[in-house]
């Protein structure tokens, strides 16, 4: 798969998805900051919880210490009824062991905060503090578990919001076969470990945000850019016959700046135009008056020597003007733009010849959007010197999203390596060319061809005999 093909070409779609990438990121960014202080906000909360129970643990067992053995289980069911089901709270005369869960990050800070205060607070040695299951939590001197107690130590057991959330067991030693236990739930949200703050509201927020912001910047950017549509489509379709056209200056400033730029470039062009025609037809009028006065007085000449060689020298100024004016014409058509059916284009310039000596592509369907005749005369005069250096011309065209790239193959004499670069300038031919018939105008009327449709033209040498001419149009149809 062509990635490149994938990606946005309009600077509408680029700006939207590009402003929609960085406000999910800034968003994503800012819950990322939350999830943050949210988590540390917790991290408190969880450690003032643990550190009211671990007090509440240590007064409870500092007070069960100083009142005689008798009343401690008094004060045991006092503490029953004052829990309810928020915790279990007992007095046994061992340890009782239970499954401990493997501590996650939160369960570690708790236990180590509560060890701590009722170390702190206790002269005591002997301090549990584990998690388990509620559906592993053993009770009593039996080790019953809490789910089988009596249905009349319902109103003690602990409450069921979750089916068996874990469980904070806390045992001190109060002296020898006294051992006091409580059992309590802290709520889940303290113990629960969240590797990542995104859940399906957050990601359905984050969708939603990025549709609306690509739709709002998407409508706005092409209410923007549409100044600039304007303006490349009339750079692309500007005729140097027709009047100028003022473009309306909208936009931005600096877009109404490139505007007006344009608007003053087009004016200068028509009237510099318009100047070059009336030079060279007066030049073409007044040129021939005293070329075929001179002619004249020629032929009344006595000496044939002398008669031939004034004749030679006015037929050679006479056909100079005529390439100057036929240049004029070949590379200034007025034409308007329209689109170009390649194929009907190099069948037309391929007309005079012959099948085996011009090869054209087969089933081709390839369109350019340009001036008609001009494009045809650009291509027929680089077919012509093909056929007039070599003896076949072999054509290939390739289009992609960008350029449609023409290339022109012979098998000439070819072009001496230092020629390579001077090919396109009037009158210039080759040392090895100079005996053949031409006047060295047709690639430099095509590459003026080429350059007023925005386009390129190469020459270079093949590998074996003749050149290959490149010509590449941009894809504008």
């Amino acid at each position: 798969m062509n990635l490149h093909k994938c990606k946005p070409k309009s600077l509408v779609n680029r700006t939207s998805i590009i402003l929609m990438v960085v406000i999910i990121s800034v968003e994503l960014f800012t819950g990322f900051l939350w999830y943050k202080q949210n988590q540390n906000m917790e991290l408190k909360s969880l450690q003032n919880e643990a550190n009211n129970l671990a007090l509440s643990s240590s007064s409870t067992v500092s007070f069960l210490v100083n009142i005689p053995r008798d009343y401690r289980y008094l004060v045991i069911n006092q503490l029953r009824d004052i829990g309810g089901n928020r915790f279990f709270v007992s007095l046994n005369n061992h340890k009782i062991d239970s499954n401990t869960l493997p501590a996650s990050d939160k369960m570690k800070s708790i236990k180590q905060k509560v060890e701590t205060e009722l170390s702190k607070q206790l002269s005591l040695d002997m301090v549990n503090v584990d998690f388990t299951l509620k559906d592993d939590l053993k009770v009593l001197n039996s080790e019953v578990f809490i789910n089988e107690l009596p249905n009349q130590w319902s109103a003690f057991g602990l409450s069921n919001e979750d089916d068996n959330p874990p469980v904070l067991v806390i045992q001190v030693k109060i002296k020898q076969g006294d051992w006091f236990y409580l059992a309590a739930m802290l709520p889940m949200s303290y113990l629960s470990e969240n590797s990542f703050p995104i859940n399906s509201s957050l990601i359905f927020l984050i969708v939603c945000s990025a549709v609306l912001i690509f739709v709002i910047s998407w409508l706005s950017l092409r209410k923007e850019i549409k100044p600039i549509r304007n303006l490349a489509k009339a750079a692309t379709q500007m005729d140097l016959k027709s009047k100028s056209i003022t473009l309306k200056q909208e936009g931005s400033v600096e877009i109404q700046a490139a505007i007006y730029a344009f608007n003053k470039m087009d004016r200068r062009i028509k009237s510099f135009i318009i100047d070059r025609e009336m030079l060279f037809r007066t030049i073409s009028h007044d040129l021939r008056t005293p070329l075929a006065c001179l002619k004249l007085r020629t032929e009344m000449l006595d000496d044939p020597i002398t008669r031939e060689k004034f004749e030679k020298s006015l037929n050679d100024i006479d056909k100079m003007a005529k390439d100057v004016l036929q240049c004029m014409s070949d590379t200034d058509i007025h034409e308007e733009l329209d689109v170009i059916n390649i194929e009907q284009v190099l069948k037309h310039c391929a007309s005079p010849y012959s099948a085996s000596q011009v090869q054209l592509p087969s089933n081709l369907e390839c369109y350019i959007l340009g001036k008609p005749l001009a494009v045809q005369r650009c291509m027929q005069n680089i077919i012509d010197n093909g056929i007039k250096y070599g003896e076949h011309v072999s054509i290939t065209v390739d289009q992609d999203d960008m350029f449609t790239t023409i290339n022109f193959i012979d098998d000439g004499i070819g072009i001496d390596s230092k020629d390579i670069e001077k090919v396109f300038e009037p009158y210039f031919r080759g040392d090895n060319t100079l005996n053949l018939s031409g006047t060295g105008l047709g690639l430099s009327i095509a590459y003026n061809i080429m350059k007023s449709h925005g386009g390129d033209i190469k020459v270079q040498n093949n590998s074996g005999d003749g050149i290959t001419v490149q010509l590449k149009f941009i894809n504008n149809v």
